[in-house]
């Protein structure tokens, strides 16, 4: 067999391969610009809501990229308080005031 059919079958392959990658890093991309546009619009003071919104995310995704970006800004505590009281925010803010205005 001659060099010519061989090296056209491993360039076949190799484009195969490169289109896997392709595919594999667009979706990883994706995901990638997802969570850095949550980030970004977290940053500019935008809620977990808004950003559900504008980047259509379901709950349990903006919930995730809103817990990593409080623990990016080493908010760790607040996001802890958070969960914990979580179906208490109202008292909690209640609380907050009551305590500023004294």
């Amino acid at each position: 067999m001659s060099f010519t059919p061989i090296s056209k079958l491993i360039k076949k392959y190799d484009k195969k391969q490169t289109v896997k990658l392709n595919n594999n890093n667009s979706i990883q991309m994706r995901k990638l610009l997802k969570c850095t546009k949550a980030y970004a619009l977290f940053q500019k003071g935008y809620n977990t809501v808004q950003t559900s919104i504008d980047l259509q995310l379901d709950f349990n995704e903006v919930r995730k990229y809103w817990s990593e970006y409080l623990r990016l800004k080493n908010m760790t505590k607040l996001y802890n308080i958070y969960i914990e009281s979580e179906y208490h925010l109202d008292y909690l803010f209640k609380i907050y005031y009551f305590f500023i205005t004294k």
